[in-house]
C-alpha cells in the first residue's frame, strides 16, 4: 500500500498565476496570534503519523510538494504529479483551520466533488475515506470533538482534484482561535489526531494493524505493584508515588513509560489510550473508575467487542475481534478482518464444543463464551489464604478461575459479597468446606 502525506504549506508554493504569494521562501500558512505557524503543527502530526505507520506501507511525505531540504520550490501542480507517478493509492493533506472570527473552532474532513473529468470510483472511494477518518477524528478529540464537529465537506481543492487516487483533506482544529493554538503546540493533541489518521488508513486500506496499544503476553507472570494505590485522582502535574503506581500499572499494559514520578504529556497520552481503550471517559485523567480497571491489569483484546452479529461475509474490526479470541485458544488464523469460509468453520466447531448453536453467527452467546475462555490466567496464583474484604491481584486470580468455573463476576480484585457468594458455591459443588476462605485446597480446585 502507498500513502501519500501532504502536510499543507511550508517551502513556498507558486500560485495559478505563476506568482509567489509570500516574499519568503517558507508559506507558514495561518499564524495564531501567539505566533504559531500552521505548516509547523501540520509537519509535526505528520511525522507522528509516519512514525506509526512506517513499518507497515509505504510513505511519502511532501510539504507543499517535497520535504523541504533546501531551495527547491515546488508547485501544487508537483505535488499532484507526484502522487500520480508513485501510483499512490491514496492521499492525506493535513491542515488546520483559520478564521478571521477568532471564536472559530473545530475539525472538518474535505474530500473533491464529482467532476466532469472525475471517476465514480475515486469519488466514492474519496467520500468512504472521508466518513471513516472524519469518524475517528471526531472520536479521538473527545468532547472538543463532539462539540465542534464542522461536518464532512464537499471542496473542489487541487490537491484532491489533479490526483488520480482519493484522497482527503482534513482541518484539525482552528489554528487562530488562541484556545486551539496553545493546544495544538501540545503532543496530546498532535499525537490525538496521528493516532486518529492512523486508525482511519487501518480501517480504509484494511492494514491489520491493532488499533490500540499491545498488551501484555498471559504467560507473561504479573508481579506485585511495588508502589501503594492512589487515593486520590492522578492527572497532569501531579508527581511522586502515586504516579509511578499509575506508570508502573499502564507498563503491564504495553506501555514503554520511564516511572519517575512524574505525570507529564507521555503519561497522559498513555491514560487516554488505556480509557479509550476499556471505554472509559478520554479525560486522562487517573480517577477511580480507571484506578479501579488499572488494578486489574490484564491482557485485553485489541479490538472492541462487536454490537452486531458477525457472520460469513463479515468484515472488518468486528471480525479481527472474533479471531483475535479464536487465536487465543490456539487457533492460527489471520487477523485479516475478512470473515470468510475458514473462520465459519472454526466458529462452528467452537459453537459444537461449547454445546451452542452451531450456526457461524457470532451472536451475544458465542461472545460471552469467546471471552470467558482463554488458555492462561494473566494474574499470579496467590500464596496466602484470602478471605472476604481482601483485595489486589490475587483476587483477581480467584474472580477469573471462579468465571472459568461458571461465574459471572467482575474481575475487579475486590473480594466482597459476590465473589465470597461464588466461593463458597464452588467450594460446596466440589464437595470442600464452604467457608467463602480460599485456602490450598479451593486453590488447587480452581485450577483444574
Amino acid at each position: 500500500m502507498k500513502i501519500f502525506i501532504n502536510p499543507g504549506h511550508g517551502p513556498n508554493i507558486i500560485d495559478a498565476k505563476g506568482e509567489k504569494p509570500y516574499d519568503q521562501s517558507y508559506d507558514p500558512g495561518a499564524v495564531g496570534l501567539n505566533g504559531y505557524q500552521e505548516a509547523t503543527v501540520n509537519l509535526s502530526i505528520a511525522n507522528k503519523l509516519i512514525a506509526r505507520l512506517n513499518d507497515h506501507v509505504d510513505l511519502k511525505l511532501y510539504q507543499s510538494g517535497g520535504i523541504w531540504r533546501g531551495p527547491n520550490d515546488y508547485t501544487l501542480k508537483d505535488i499532484c504529479e507526484a502522487a500520480n507517478n508513485w501510483e499512490a493509492d491514496c492521499l492525506i493533506s493535513i491542515h488546520a483551520g483559520a478564521s478571521n472570527d477568532r471564536a472559530s473552532q473545530g475539525i472538518s474532513t474535505h474530500y473533491q466533488m464529482m467532476g466532469n473529468r472525475m471517476s465514480t470510483e475515486k469519488y466514492d472511494k474519496g467520500k468512504k475515506l472521508a466518513e471513516i477518518t472524519h469518524n475517528h477524528l471526531i472520536n479521538e478529540f473527545g468532547d472538543y470533538g463532539k462539540t465542534y464537529d464542522k461536518g464532512l465537506i464537499v471542496d473542489n481543492f487541487q490537491i484532491l482534484r489533479d490526483t488520480k487516487c482519493p484522497g482527503i483533506l482534513v482541518e484539525i482544529g482552528y489554528i487562530t482561535n488562541p484556545l486551539d493554538e496553545i493546544k495544538m503546540q501540545r503532543d496530546p493533541w498532535q499525537d490525538a489526531a496521528a493516532y486518529a489518521l492512523m486508525l482511519a488508513l487501518n480501517d480504509y486500506l484494511g492494514l491489520g494493524l491493532y488499533p490500540y496499544p499491545c498488551l501484555p503476553n498471559t504467560g507473561k507472570p504479573l508481579t506485585e505493584c511495588p508502589y501503594n494505590e492512589p487515593e486520590t485522582d492522578v492527572q497532569i502535574g501531579s508527581k511522586g508515588n502515586d504516579v509511578r503506581w499509575v506508570q508502573w500499572q499502564l507498563n503491564l499494559c504495553g506501555f514503554v513509560l520511564v516511572v519517575d514520578g512524574d505525570f507529564g504529556s507521555s503519561t497522559e497520552t498513555a491514560v487516554r489510550s488505556y480509557q479509550k481503550n476499556i471505554a472509559l471517559p478520554l479525560d486522562g485523567i487517573v480517577g477511580a473508575n480507571t484506578r479501579k480497571l488499572l488494578r486489574t491489569v490484564a491482557e485485553s483484546c485489541p479490538y472492541r467487542e462487536p454490537t452486531d452479529n458477525i457472520l460469513m461475509g463479515s468484515k472488518g474490526n468486528n471480525v479481527r475481534w472474533v479471531q483475535w479470541h479464536l487465536n487465543r485458544m490456539g487457533i492460527n488464523l489471520d487477523t485479516d478482518g475478512d470473515f470468510g469460509p475458514l473462520p465459519d468453520f472454526v466458529v462452528k466447531e467452537f459453537q459444537k464444543s461449547n454445546h451452542l448453536t452451531a450456526d457461524g453467527i457470532v451472536g451475544p452467546q458465542t461472545r460471552t463464551k469467546l471471552k470467558s475462555i482463554t488458555r492462561t490466567c494473566p494474574y499470579n496464583e496467590p500464596r496466602k489464604k484470602l478471605h472476604q474484604r481482601n483485595a489486589g491481584a490475587g483476587v483477581c486470580w480467584v474472580q477469573w478461575h471462579l468465571n472459568r468455573n461458571g461465574a459471572d463476576l467482575a474481575i475487579d480484585g475486590t473480594l466482597g459479597s459476590a465473589t465470597t457468594a461464588a466461593i463458597r458455591t464452588f467450594q460446596k459443588d466440589n464437595t470442600l468446606a464452604s467457608d467463602g476462605v480460599v485456602g490450598p485446597l479451593t486453590r488447587a480446585a480452581l485450577k483444574k
